[in-house]
Protein backbone atom coordinates (compact mmCIF):
# COMPACT_ATOMS: atom_id res chain seq x y z
CA UNK A 1 0.00 0.00 0.00
CA UNK A 2 1.25 3.78 -0.56
CA UNK A 3 1.02 6.93 0.99
CA UNK A 4 -1.16 9.30 -1.20
CA UNK A 5 1.45 11.19 -3.07
CA UNK A 6 4.30 9.52 -2.00
CA UNK A 7 7.45 8.69 -4.61
CA UNK A 8 5.84 5.10 -4.37
CA UNK A 9 1.65 6.25 -5.11
CA UNK A 10 3.11 8.78 -7.87
CA UNK A 11 5.10 5.68 -9.16
CA UNK A 12 2.53 3.50 -9.74
CA UNK A 13 -0.04 6.35 -10.95
CA UNK A 14 3.12 6.40 -13.76
CA UNK A 15 2.90 2.46 -14.44
CA UNK A 16 -0.79 2.59 -14.65
CA UNK A 17 -0.91 5.57 -16.99
CA UNK A 18 1.75 4.44 -19.02
CA UNK A 19 0.19 1.06 -19.33
CA UNK A 20 -3.49 1.92 -20.18
CA UNK A 21 -2.73 2.09 -24.13
CA UNK A 22 -6.25 3.41 -24.50
CA UNK A 23 -5.29 6.62 -22.77
CA UNK A 24 -1.80 7.05 -24.17
CA UNK A 25 -3.37 6.56 -27.56
CA UNK A 26 -5.83 9.19 -27.29
CA UNK A 27 -3.66 11.76 -25.51
CA UNK A 28 -0.84 10.68 -28.26
CA UNK A 29 -3.41 11.35 -30.61
CA UNK A 30 -3.86 15.11 -29.55
CA UNK A 31 0.00 15.52 -28.82
CA UNK A 32 -0.83 16.36 -25.16
CA UNK A 33 2.03 17.49 -23.39
CA UNK A 34 2.60 18.85 -20.21
CA UNK A 35 3.61 18.42 -16.15
CA UNK A 36 1.09 18.15 -13.76
CA UNK A 37 0.97 18.69 -9.93
CA UNK A 38 -0.63 17.03 -7.22
CA UNK A 39 -1.46 18.78 -3.77
CA UNK A 40 -3.43 20.04 -1.46
CA UNK A 41 -4.96 23.06 -0.94
CA UNK A 42 -3.54 24.36 2.22
CA UNK A 43 0.05 24.00 0.68
CA UNK A 44 2.36 25.90 -0.88
CA UNK A 45 3.92 23.63 -3.48
CA UNK A 46 2.31 20.41 -4.89
CA UNK A 47 3.32 17.37 -3.05
CA UNK A 48 4.36 14.99 -6.50
CA UNK A 49 4.39 15.78 -10.07
CA UNK A 50 4.12 13.53 -13.50
CA UNK A 51 6.00 14.83 -17.03
CA UNK A 52 3.76 13.85 -19.89
CA UNK A 53 4.87 13.78 -23.70
CA UNK A 54 2.62 13.06 -26.69
CA UNK A 55 0.53 11.47 -24.06
CA UNK A 56 2.87 9.12 -21.77
CA UNK A 57 4.37 10.16 -18.59
CA UNK A 58 8.46 9.76 -18.98
CA UNK A 59 8.98 11.22 -15.56
CA UNK A 60 7.30 10.80 -12.33
CA UNK A 61 8.77 11.86 -8.79
CA UNK A 62 8.64 13.95 -5.64
CA UNK A 63 8.08 17.70 -6.85
CA UNK A 64 10.88 19.83 -6.62
CA UNK A 65 9.94 23.18 -8.12
CA UNK A 66 9.51 21.89 -11.87
CA UNK A 67 7.94 24.00 -14.31
CA UNK A 68 4.01 23.12 -14.00
CA UNK A 69 1.54 23.81 -16.49
CA UNK A 70 -1.39 21.85 -14.57
CA UNK A 71 -1.50 21.96 -10.62
CA UNK A 72 -4.36 20.27 -8.90
CA UNK A 73 -5.35 20.10 -5.11
CA UNK A 74 -7.64 19.56 -3.38
CA UNK A 75 -8.46 18.85 0.85
CA UNK A 76 -6.95 15.24 1.63
CA UNK A 77 -10.78 14.10 2.78
CA UNK A 78 -11.74 14.91 -0.65
CA UNK A 79 -9.12 13.09 -2.78
CA UNK A 80 -10.32 10.30 -0.24
CA UNK A 81 -13.48 9.98 -1.47
CA UNK A 82 -13.35 10.61 -5.00
CA UNK A 83 -10.52 7.97 -5.09
CA UNK A 84 -11.49 5.45 -2.73
CA UNK A 85 -15.04 5.79 -1.47
CA UNK A 86 -17.02 6.84 -4.30
CA UNK A 87 -15.35 7.64 -7.82
CA UNK A 88 -14.48 10.80 -9.78
CA UNK A 89 -16.64 11.09 -12.72
CA UNK A 90 -18.13 14.04 -14.62
CA UNK A 91 -21.17 13.91 -12.09
CA UNK A 92 -18.50 14.97 -9.50
CA UNK A 93 -16.10 16.74 -11.81
CA UNK A 94 -18.02 20.22 -12.12
CA UNK A 95 -19.47 20.42 -8.49
CA UNK A 96 -15.75 19.69 -7.31
CA UNK A 97 -14.39 22.49 -9.24
CA UNK A 98 -17.05 24.96 -8.96
CA UNK A 99 -17.25 24.80 -5.13
CA UNK A 100 -14.14 24.87 -4.80
CA UNK A 101 -12.58 21.42 -3.27
CA UNK A 102 -10.45 20.80 -6.85
CA UNK A 103 -8.66 24.09 -7.56
CA UNK A 104 -6.63 24.54 -10.37
CA UNK A 105 -4.08 26.49 -9.04
CA UNK A 106 -2.42 26.34 -13.07
CA UNK A 107 -4.35 24.98 -15.81
CA UNK A 108 -7.13 26.11 -18.30
CA UNK A 109 -9.82 23.61 -16.35
CA UNK A 110 -12.44 25.31 -19.20
CA UNK A 111 -10.11 24.67 -21.80
CA UNK A 112 -9.97 21.43 -21.12
CA UNK A 113 -13.13 20.15 -20.40
CA UNK A 114 -14.78 21.47 -23.56
CA UNK A 115 -12.53 19.54 -25.48
CA UNK A 116 -13.59 15.71 -24.72
CA UNK A 117 -10.29 14.43 -27.06
CA UNK A 118 -8.64 15.91 -23.12
CA UNK A 119 -11.45 15.66 -20.92
CA UNK A 120 -12.09 11.69 -21.21
CA UNK A 121 -8.71 11.06 -20.41
CA UNK A 122 -8.65 13.28 -17.80
CA UNK A 123 -11.44 12.00 -16.04
CA UNK A 124 -10.03 8.53 -16.59
CA UNK A 125 -6.76 9.26 -15.31
CA UNK A 126 -8.28 9.92 -11.85
CA UNK A 127 -9.95 5.76 -12.11
CA UNK A 128 -6.34 5.31 -12.64
CA UNK A 129 -5.47 6.69 -9.34
CA UNK A 130 -8.71 5.30 -7.37
CA UNK A 131 -6.86 1.25 -9.04
CA UNK A 132 -3.97 2.04 -6.80
CA UNK A 133 -4.23 0.54 -3.40
CA UNK A 134 -3.72 3.90 -1.21
CA UNK A 135 -3.03 5.00 2.47
CA UNK A 136 -4.88 8.07 3.04
CA UNK A 137 -3.74 8.51 6.40
CA UNK A 138 -2.08 11.72 5.52
CA UNK A 139 -0.96 13.61 8.45
CA UNK A 140 -0.08 17.61 8.05
CA UNK A 141 3.22 18.67 9.52
CA UNK A 142 2.24 21.19 12.69
CA UNK A 143 4.11 24.46 12.69
CA UNK A 144 4.94 24.70 16.63
CA UNK A 145 3.73 22.38 19.46
CA UNK A 146 0.91 22.25 21.75
CA UNK A 147 0.77 22.76 25.88
CA UNK A 148 0.86 18.80 26.56
CA UNK A 149 3.76 18.43 24.17
CA UNK A 150 5.83 19.37 26.70
CA UNK A 151 4.75 16.30 28.67
CA UNK A 152 5.49 14.28 25.95
CA UNK A 153 9.05 12.02 25.88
Amino acid sequence: MSDFLSNEWINKLEQAWNHNQEMVDALSKVSFTASIGYGFIKEKKPRCYISVINGKIIQAGIYNNQDLDWDLRAEPKNWQRWLKDEGFGLKNLGPAVALGRLKFVKGNYREMIRNPKLAIPFLNHFDLMGDITTNFDIIEKKKGFGFFDLFKR
